[in-house]
């Protein structure tokens, strides 16, 4: 019993020290292809995020603007060269967001259990990182999404069903030198689909990267 007890402790000491803080620059920020001004978290060389095992926020703090607080906050920015994985938990600290926006990382892969928190997002900005493969079930807990963009990414495959539930909402895509496409879309999001089903829904590519996968992990194991 008091072993058991030492492993809890031990392991509540361990998630503790690998969580980190959010020092947030809040502002209202608007951007040409969204819906008005978002009050924002904007927070640039983020150096958290680096591993899956410290990429959990036990905090967003900053200076409000007049008459804010985190229940007014509705977009979170962030860029840092350090950021590799999607940093969890935002939404016990920013429970309304609708606009995320992580760029110039080298976030190497996005999930569907990223997003799952964000109910009601309607616009996802995920230009200039590393990000090779988009799953499936992506976007399954979007279905308010209006907009995405993940221009300048290295991507080799789109499952060809992540767009669907959204597809008769979205009314902006971005794949612009993205990798497997390079284009942008703000009319016809049927065609702009079928698009991405044809560029980049080659599951042959899948073998090639698996196996790039591989190596890296086992590299990443060793050095």
């Amino acid at each position: 019993m008091k072993l058991q007890s030492a492993f809890i402790v031990l392991a509540s000491i361990i998630s503790s020290s690998l969580a980190f803080t959010i020092d947030c620059n809040f502002r209202l920020d608007h951007y040409s292809w969204l819906d008005g001004e978002f009050y924002t978290c904007r927070r640039d060389n983020l150096t958290a995020a680096t591993r899956r095992d410290d990429r959990y926020v036990d905090d967003m703090i900053g200076t409000h603007m007049s008459g804010h607080s985190n229940e007014d906050v509705r977009g979170v920015h962030i860029k840092g060269d350090l950021v590799h994985y999607f940093p969890w938990k935002m939404d016990l600290h920013l429970p309304h967001l609708s606009f995320i926006a992580i760029e110039y990382t080298n976030m190497l892969e996005i999930r569907g259990t990223d997003l799952t928190p964000f109910p009601d997002l309607e616009y996802l900005y995920l230009g200039y990182n590393s990000i090779e493969v988009i799953e499936k079930d992506l976007l399954k807990s979007n279905p308010r999404l209006k907009g995405i963009s993940l221009e300048n990414n290295r991507i080799r495959f789109v499952h060809d069903h992540v767009f669907n539930n959204i597809v008769k909402r979205l009314k902006f895509m971005s794949f612009e030198k993205s990798g497997c496409a390079d284009f942008r879309e703000d009319t016809d999001m049927g065609s702009a689909v079928a698009r991405i089903a044809d560029q980049c829904g080659n599951y042959d590519n899948i073998a090639g990267l698996l196996t790039d996968l591989y190596f890296a992990q086992r590299h990443r194991l060793y050095v």
